[in-house]
């Protein structure tokens, strides 16, 4: 019999050896991640029940200093004020008690952050964030004026800025409590600043420009509250002499048919007709609420050379916590004068919200509506009636809706949302823990359902856009009675016998 002998031990390449090591590495690493992820998680839990339970603490307390305080904000305190030894500008300031939110910032240790102050406002797009503080004021029980400063916890440029020298920001600065101090301090002193400003640090400067800071009109609630008002329009700047007087009646009228109560407009540059109409619904349509606000902008800011759109991106996001803060509205939509959102299968905005937001089994947040042209160079309908409705009059549109993001608008859940942008939104609330949501987010809204329909003239040469194929729309015409009827009435009330002015020309790309 032949016996075999082992003379060496087969050798494992190299390869193999550095193989089996690197999976033991790999698989220690996704060990170590998740035990991250769910420790970060459970930590994360137990921030937002401690900011929760502490806010439900201090409650009575915030509600009284709300209450009495010395003054009250209205719009027409608010405008663009220099930033000391800085060059930008700020707004408007803000409330902001969402816990969510609150713990993605970056908080002073051995302190409660139970709050935010939001400021809007323009900055330069290098702005460095360690070379700025903010500065509350105060007025004690006494009627004195403290100051106290703080370091900002964050500098948010918001979205489509371009790269430009400037940029819309959020400016965030805590509310917070120190763990040392007794709860009763609490009591003896005032908690909530009635005025905020931002300087360069080291500033010698003594006159500081503040602005004062929006509280919720109704005091602190539980964020599971129920919203006492319906939606607000925020409507973007009005800017180079705008001058569409008729389009606006149209605009506003149909948008309260819909069910909308409140609007909000930027006035940078508007004609004397156009003022006209405004002024009629401020100060004579007591059924709805309208602000005007002034959007002078400095002279630094050039329209698409050093700013975009005339600070739109502001005015977006200030409407946004504007409606939301001051003013309870459970949603918040931005639409454009020419722009109509027209339901297909519900008569008004309260019924398609109801089909639409079902926050029982959705976390939908942001609902965005395609956008279709109407190009006003197509011709009217034969029948021409008085006054002139570009809803009744044009019925001929794009066969194929724009994609969603591109030139769409949008309705948004206001607690749920924290920055908008001109044709979506770019950050929604990372969920609610009292509302027992994960997450937010944003859907697209089939065309069946509602669309956007835009009368507007052609975005380039019109040959192009003649050539593009088209469909027969009659949608909208079943509004347009009543509508007619609305928009001759306040006519009639602004100019009288003359009646409705007729539509202003426009030319392509306005």
């Amino acid at each position: 019999m032949t016996e075999y002998h082992l003379i060496r031990r087969p050798s494992v390449s190299n390869f193999m050896r550095i193989l089996k090591r690197w999976k033991l590495i790999v698989s220690f690493i996704i060990i170590l991640l998740i035990m991250y992820f769910l420790i970060n998680k459970k930590t994360k839990i137990e921030r937002l029940k401690e900011i929760y339970k502490f806010q439900e603490s201090i409650k009575e307390v915030l509600n009284l200093e709300i209450k009495y305080m010395a003054k009250r904000m209205t719009p027409e305190y608010d405008k663009w004020t220099e930033a000391n030894n800085i060059d930008g500008h700020i707004y408007s300031s803000y409330f902001d008690t969402r816990p969510e939110i609150i713990i993605n910032y970056n908080h002073q240790w051995k302190k409660v952050t139970w709050a935010e102050i939001r400021i809007i406002a323009i900055l330069p797009n290098n702005i460095e964030i360690n070379n700025i503080e903010c500065i509350f004021k105060y007025e004690t029980n006494q009627r004195n004026i403290i100051y106290k400063k703080n370091i900002i916890t964050s500098i948010n440029l918001i979205n489509e800025n371009w790269n430009l020298k400037y940029s819309a920001a959020f400016i965030i600065c805590d509310l917070s409590y120190l763990f040392k101090k007794n709860f009763n301090y609490f009591y003896d002193v005032k908690q909530l600043p009635e005025s905020i400003g931002i300087q360069a640090k080291n500033n010698i400067n003594s006159n500081i420009n503040f602005i004062d800071i929006h509280y919720p009109k109704y005091g602190i609630e539980k964020f599971d509250r129920k919203y006492d008002k319906f939606m607000a329009v925020c409507v973007p700047v009005f800017d180079h002499k705008f001058n569409r007087p008729l389009e606006l009646i149209e605009f506003i009228e149909y948008y309260k048919l819909m069910g909308v109560d409140h609007f909000t407009f930027y006035n940078s540059s508007i004609t004397s007709d156009v003022n006209r109409v405004l002024e009629h619904y401020k100060y004579n349509d007591y059924l709805y609420s309208y602000d005007i606000l002034n959007w002078t902008l400095p002279s630094q800011y050039i329209y698409e050379q050093t700013l975009r759109k005339e600070g739109l991106f502001a005015a977006l996001n200030d409407c946004l916590y504007r409606n939301t803060i001051d003013y309870n509205y459970r949603y918040t939509g931005v639409f454009d004068i020419d722009e109509f959102l027209v339901p297909k299968k519900y008569n008004n905005f309260n019924d398609l919200m109801n089909y639409l937001d079902n926050n029982k089994t959705d976390n939908t947040a942001s609902f965005l509506f395609r956008n279709v042209y109407f190009y006003t160079m197509y011709e009217d309908r034969n029948k021409q009636e008085q006054p002139y409705l570009y809803t009744r009059a044009k019925t001929k549109r794009l066969k194929k809706p724009h994609e969603p993001r591109d030139r769409s608008r949008y309705i948004v859940q206001g607690q749920n949302t924290v920055e908008i942008g001109n044709y979506n939104t770019w950050k929604l609330r990372d969920g609610s823990l009292m509302n027992k949501k994960n997450y937010f987010n944003e859907i697209s809204v089939d065309p069946e359902v509602a669309l956007l329909h835009h009368y507007a003239p052609c975005e380039a040469e019109e040959t192009g856009c003649y050539l593009k194929g088209i469909i027969e729309d009659n949608t909208a015409q079943r509004f347009s009675d009543k509508l007619g009827q609305r928009v001759t009435k306040i006519c009639s009330i602004i100019y009288g016998e003359k009646g409705c002015p007729l539509p202003v020309k426009r030319f392509n790309g306005s």
